[in-house]
Parts: structure tokens; sequence; C-alpha cells
């Protein structure tokens, strides 16, 4: 084990309460380091010594799995005098301690164990506010109890995060709750590998189908995670086989996994024309299964509705006049087109012709993300208005469960229904958007193939292409004159997998030796726009983390714009200021906001702040602020389906994994008129040259044709 000392930094806020993440400490010698594991938020600058090991000591990434204070009064002093308590002063943390600390306690008897009652009294003594006191009382027995359940599995390979997430789900009684059942914490987010220690502490059976049951139950989400449906049968039992080298327990034969696997119905093994032997989980082989039925519902209903194409249309071409064709029957359309094609002017014919053919009937536009709703609502001219397809299906939260208010009893309307952005659309909401459609409906699935595909497992716009059995308009003109012209020519040159881009005032790429390098070359290029009086322009990363990465970015353009910022202006006890962008991390259905929604602060009220959005003026409480983040930088992904006039690129090579060619067409495709690449050696070509998006493994394609008939 390796101890390293320093000072704390920060906590990466995307983990909040729901998932203790990784924090910054920064080394004696002044280099940072990423700590993965759960921590206290305590005070930057508190002297911490950290056990562990290192994943890569170059880059910075050490794995957690204990912390140490330099003087125990240190550790209390820093979590007294933080910004967990309201009205406590760094002052009144110390007197506190002091009370604490001279407490007359029994031998052996630990804070938790100590009455509420007696623990308040010693609190009281300081004149806190009550609520103050009583959050003080949990706090402080909450520590504790982290303590027991630290000793109580000390021989099991548990992280610090295992013992925070295990605490924070089950409270105080988490320690006899798992160990009744060991592998119930898989569902919570406890690893496999600690559960599994757990359960051969407890004298569970190599064989018992609890564990078996636990392994299978990871195996779906190793696949579901991998944004595949289904996996090789071979790649399958290596996974098996990886996972079992870490066990305590006795190797299982693979037969016998195969042989349980058939029996439980968990899984579905199946031959799969270009994979060979796969292996579903079960939900996700229902899931497949279903929507191809309810693709040929839609398509078995589909009538003609007495529209005629123009023949000729002096502002279309003939790709854009062929796609017209699909409003002459109803049933299942794919429009595809890259940047500039004339996708736009497609779907405002699409609504226009459609309002005069069945006037009065409904016509829905929407996207996965608001986002690109927003975005297809601002295209289309505004007269129908987008929402994002769980709004369409009316989604909300009911005791911590997703629900719909469309589906298959309760459809929605009979009409039109386009869905833009629809490489984002990943299969169960697909299926839950094609159960709440009704006969003699028009579904128009509206993307560009080649970019990222859904974060979710599917690759449902790609498969549905690729089975030929829907009707498709390919959009392959260039419809963008003047500004942006070059983003379309080097659009083509990178889905052809050419390195050699044009560049001139819309299209530049600039080089940097590293990381560092990177982000003083984004200050300077961002400060440029910034005196030309341009604040128009939206960075992208290729990764959150790292370096290069999106935090890192926040990070350091906040830095820059926070100088001079009055403390009016500044939320305490925070970084976000009044000019900041801002962006939600997670959905809430209560309070009405989205992962994905962004906006800008436009005014500060004590602990509350008020944000700019796309649909007007919010405030946002200090419970919010658990969802929220900087937004000064996104990562590609949170950037599909929005467009910018101008974007920043920011390509490090500390994850190259994370480099695609999908990766780079999403990026170039969000810019309107400008695209500024900074590239770290040869990371853009090796994003060009990479086609790691096609390691997907779906079974949609193949039970279409299936289904269908294979021509």
């Amino acid at each position: 084990m390796q101890q390293i000392q320093g000072q704390f930094h920060s906590i990466d806020r995307e983990a909040g309460y729901r998932d203790p993440g990784s924090f910054l400490l920064q080394l004696n010698d002044g280099s940072p380091v990423t700590c993965f594991g759960a921590a206290p938020e305590l005070k930057k600058g508190t002297p911490l010594t950290v056990c562990g090991r290192y994943l890569d000591e170059i880059a910075g990434k050490f794995f957690l799995e204990d912390i140490f204070f330099d003087a125990e009064s240190d550790a209390l002093d820093c979590f007294l005098s933080g910004s967990h308590f309201r009205g406590l002063t760094k002052e009144l943390g110390r007197r506190l301690r002091d009370e604490l600390k001279f407490a007359s306690v029994p031998e052996g008897i630990t804070w938790a164990e100590l009455d509420s009652v007696s623990l308040a009294r010693i609190v009281g003594r300081i004149k806190l506010p009550e609520e103050t006191a009583k959050q003080i009382v949990q706090a402080i027995g909450g520590i504790e109890r982290r303590k027991e359940l630290k000793a109580l599995f000390s021989d099991c390979r548990a992280t610090p995060k295992d013992i925070e997430v295990m605490y924070h789900i089950y409270g105080d009684q988490a320690a006899s709750l798992v160990k009744e059942n060991p592998y119930r914490g898989l569902s919570e987010g406890m690893s496999f590998g600690f559960c599994d220690d757990l359960a051969f502490r407890c004298g569970y059976e190599c064989f018992a189908p609890e564990r078996i049951g636990a392994f299978l139950s990871r195996m779906a989400d190793v696949i579901y995670n991998s944004g595949s449906c289904c996996m090789r049968l071979q790649e399958f039992l290596s996974a098996i086989h990886a996972m079992q080298k870490m066990s305590r327990f006795p190797h299982i034969p693979c037969a016998y996994f195969l042989q349980f696997l058939l029996k439980t119905n968990h899984f579905i093994v199946k031959q799969n024309k270009d994979y060979g032997i796969v292996v579903y989980p079960k939900t996700l082989y229902e899931a497949e299964l279903e929507i191809v039925k309810e693709l040929a519902r839609l398509e078995r209903s589909a009538c003609k509705t007495g529209y005629v194409p123009p023949k000729q249309e002096g502002t279309l071409d003939p790709d854009q006049i062929k796609a017209l064709s699909f409003l002459e029957t109803e049933g299942v359309k794919l429009l595809t087109g890259g940047p500039g094609a004339g996708k736009t002017t497609v779907l405002r014919k699409f609504l226009e012709d459609y309002r005069t053919v069945a006037s009065g009937t409904v016509i829905h536009l929407c996207a996965p993300t608001g986002r690109a709703a927003v975005r297809i609502t601002e295209s289309c001219g505004g007269e129908t208005e987008a929402c994002t397809v769980h709004k369409l299906l009316g989604a909300r939260s009911i005791n911590g469960k997703t629900v719909f208010s469309f589906y298959k009893e309760h459809p929605l309307p009979t009409g039109l229904y386009i869905v833009d952005e629809s490489s984002m659309l990943d299969e169960l909401l697909f299926l839950r958007l094609l159960r709440a459609i009704p006969d003699h409906s028009t579904l128009i699935l509206c993307g560009d193939p080649d970019q990222l595909p859904s974060v979710q497992a599917g690759t449902v716009l790609k498969d549905l292409l690729a089975s030929g059995k829907f009707s498709h308009a390919e959009l392959t003109g260039n419809h963008r004159q003047g500004q942006g012209t070059s983003i379309v020519s080097n659009y083509k040159k990178i889905r052809n997998g050419d390195t050699k881009l044009f560049q001139d005032a819309d299209f530049s790429i600039l080089r940097a030796e590293n990381d560092e390098d990177a982000l003083r070359i984004l200050c300077e290029v961002s400060e440029s726009f910034e005196k030309s009086g341009r604040n128009d322009y939206q960075i992208l990363s290729s990764s959150r983390v790292g370096n290069a990465g999106k935090l890192r970015i926040d990070e350091q353009i906040a830095g820059r714009k926070h100088t001079g910022i009055k403390k009016e202006d500044r939320l305490k006890g925070t970084s976000y200021c009044v000019g900041d962008r801002i962006m939600m991390t997670h959905n809430n259905y209560k309070r009405h906001y989205w992962n994905g929604d962004s906006g800008i602060i436009t005014r500060i009220m004590g602990r509350e702040m008020e944000a700019q959005f796309y649909d007007g003026t919010r405030t946002i409480t200090p419970e919010d602020m658990l969802d929220m983040e900087h937004a000064f930088a996104l990562t590609v992904y949170k950037a599909q389906g929005s467009e910018y006039p101008a974007i920043i690129l920011v390509l490090g090579k500390e994850y190259p994994f994370m480099l695609s060619n999908a990766l780079i067409l999403t990026a170039v495709t969000r810019a309107k008129g400008s695209v500024t690449v900074i590239s770290v050696g040869d990371a853009l070509e090796t994003a060009i040259a990479s086609r790691q998006e096609a390691k997907r493994v779906t079974g949609l394609k193949d039970m279409v044709n299936e289904f269908f008939g294979t021509e």
C-alpha cells in the first residue's frame, strides 16, 4: 500500500450525495492527484495523508483505500468549521470540539452509542440554533457509525466509496442489513468484489443461488453499461472468468454457468448473423422483440394520406423532394443527412404540408434531450413547439420510479410524430415511444447515423437503416453558403477517415504539446473571442475528467472570469458567480428540471440564485445545486443535439479510448459558424481514424430482417 501526503482541494461535484466520488489532492510539491474514493467535504488546504495505490502515477490517478488527518483535532476543526452547518463559525467549531474532546464518555463506548440527548446537551452549551445542533449531533454520530462499518468489513475489499454508499442508503442499520443479504448492495452501486467478499465472510457457498444470481446480474450490467444489448458468447464467458479471478471463492466451471444461464431464464442465448452466438439480458431481448412488433404494427396500419408531393420545387433538391413523399402514406420513415444537407428545410416543409393534408390532426416534434428540442423548435420557425421524448410521454417520478402517462393502453393521439437527433435514442426509450403511438400515425426518425450513439443501450437509427425495411431518404446536398462551408467539407472528410482537413477562417486546428499547453491555448482563444465582443462560443471536451477534461477546463475558465467579481455577485461557500454558465446533471420531475438543461446565473439571493434557461428564469435552491455544475465547457456527449455559433474543441490524449470518429463528427456539427480544434499532438488524427463505436453489439437489425422477411 502506498502513502501520499498533501492538502485537500475539492470534491467532484457531479457525484454529490447520490454517488460519492473522487476528490482532488494537491501534493506537497504542488502537483495535483485525483483520488478515486469517497471523502468528507473538508476545508480547502486541510492536510491529509491518503493510503492506496496509483492507477496511473504519471497522470496522477490514485485509488483511495484510507484517509488520515495530521491530527485528530485538525480533522474535527475542519469538519466543524466547514460549510456543512449554517450558523457555525470557525471559532464556534473550535469551542464545540473542545467540549466534545473533554466530554466524559465511558471507556469502550463510541459517540454513536452515546444517547442523542447527552450529545445534544454538549452541543447545546455552545448556544447554537436548534436545527444546527441537531445536524451536528446526526453528523458526528454518522462519522462514528462509518468507522464501525469500516471495522466490521475490514476483511473485505471495501473502498471508502462502498462504505459511504452503504451508510447513505441503509443508515444506522447498514451493517445488519448488508450481512443479511450481502448481494443486495449491487442494486445500490456497491462493487461486486465487496459484496462477494462479504458473502465469503458470512459463510455463503460457492454455488449458492444468491451468489450465482448476483454474478449474472452483474454481467447484465456489464452488457447494458457498454451500450450493447447483447454480448458474444465467448466474450461473455471471458468476462465471467475475469470476475472469478478477483474472487476468494473457488473457480466455477464455465459449463456450469452455461447450464445455470439456460435454466434461470435471466438470459437469452441466440444465434446472430453478424456476431454468431450472443447472450442477451432477458429485458433487452424482449425489448428488441417488442420494438420489431410495434414497428410492424405501425407499418401494417399505414394507409395513404392523399398527399401529392411536388414534382418541382425551386428551393428543394431531388433528395428533399423524395423525402416529402414520406407524407403520401403513414408508417415509419427514416430521414438522414449530415450538416448543411437540408434536414431543417425538409422538416419545415413536412410541417407546412401536413397541416394542409391533415388539418386539425396533431403534430408532435420531439428529441431525446431538452437542448435538441429547443434547437428544432427554433429551426422550424417556432409554430410547433418541440419537447423531449420523456415529456411527450408524460414521464414523472412516483416513489423513485419513472412512470409514463401514455402507453399502449392509453396512447397518444393519432398524428405526425417527428423525432430529431434520433441517433441518440436508446432501445428502451424508443420502445416506450412506439407503445404510445397509435395506428394510422406517421413516425419520422431524423438524424445522422454517423454521430455518437445513445448513452444507454442500443443503436436504433443505425440498425433500422441497416435492415433496409423502412422508407429512407438520405440528404446529401450542401445548402450552407458562405460561413460554415468548410465545416461541411471537413465533415465529409472526417466521415471518410481523411485526416487532411481544410483550414480557413471558419475551421482552424491548433496544436498543443501537452494538456497544460492546451489549456493555455484555450484561454488565449476564449479571451480573443470575448475581446471581439463574442460570447456565443461553446467549449467542448472529449472527456469529463483529466488534465484537459471538462472539469479542469471549468475550473480554469471560472478562475479567469471570477477575477474582480463583487462579493454580492458571489454565492457564499461556492464557486458560483453572476454570469456563470451552469448545467443540471440529473432529472428532477418535481422541480421540473432535466439532465442537460443549461442556463446563465443572473442573480444571487442569499443561499439561492436565479438563472436564465431556455424556457425562462428559474430559482435555484441549495438542494437544486446538488444537481448542478459549471458549464463553461461541455463534453461532446452533453452537447449532442445542440448548436452554437462557434465551438472550441479540446482534444487531450489522456483517455485515448474516448477519441473516435463519431465524437469528432458530432463535435464539428454542433457549430453553425466556426470550429477551432485544440489538439494535443495527433489526438485529432487518432480520433478521425478510430471506429470504436462499432463495438456495440445489438440484434435489432437481425430481428427486423427475420420478422419482416429477408430479401
